[in-house]
């Protein structure tokens, strides 16, 4: 190979679009430009809400058997402790890549029980060496870690928010 890779038109999704795209699935109505909403009738949307939504567990795939894998596996803005203590009161609906080292997840963030939702997208390098598309990838003991934290912060402070914008005097 002569130099780096220029993963420049490798992505056919850019954050910010796939962002959006979320956002339109579950509020189309936000989108100002109707050219840009989807066309799908309301029973396709649902499936596809509840694909993204789904928890391995939740999965029937006749070639592989999901069923001792951890709700959290797929979510990466979520940490393990509060998937393990929420008792299925927050549902993820979200798309999440691996490749060459960069770690993302385009999330909507669904708690019922508290009334608390948002959407939270990141995309991190996450490999230790600078170097892409060889080596080791340390998606799951450096990225991953980064992106439960923020999660967390975020989840949290929309909760913070929720008991203040609530409380009465």
């Amino acid at each position: 190979m002569a130099g780096p890779k220029d993963y420049s038109n490798s992505n056919f999704v850019r954050l910010a679009d796939a962002h959006h795209l979320l956002i339109s699935l579950f509020y189309p109505g936000v989108i100002k430009d109707t050219t840009a909403r989807f066309k799908f009738d309301s029973s396709y949307m649902d499936m596809l809400k509840q694909a993204m939504g789904n928890f391995p567990r939740e999965l029937h795939l006749a070639q592989q058997d999901f069923s001792t894998t951890p709700d959290y596996y797929y979510k990466f803005f979520l940490d393990p402790k509060v998937m393990q203590t929420q008792n299925g009161k927050i549902r993820i609906y979200n798309k999440v890549g691996l490749a060459s080292g960069y770690l993302s997840d385009v999330s909507y963030f669904e708690d019922k029980e508290n009334d608390v939702s948002f959407f939270i997208s990141a995309a991190i390098f996450s490999k230790k060496d600078g170097i892409v598309g060889a080596g080791q990838n340390n998606y799951f003991d450096f990225g991953l870690p980064v992106l439960r934290k923020i999660g967390s912060l975020i989840y949290n402070y929309e909760l913070a928010l929720k008991c203040i914008r609530t409380d009465k005097p």
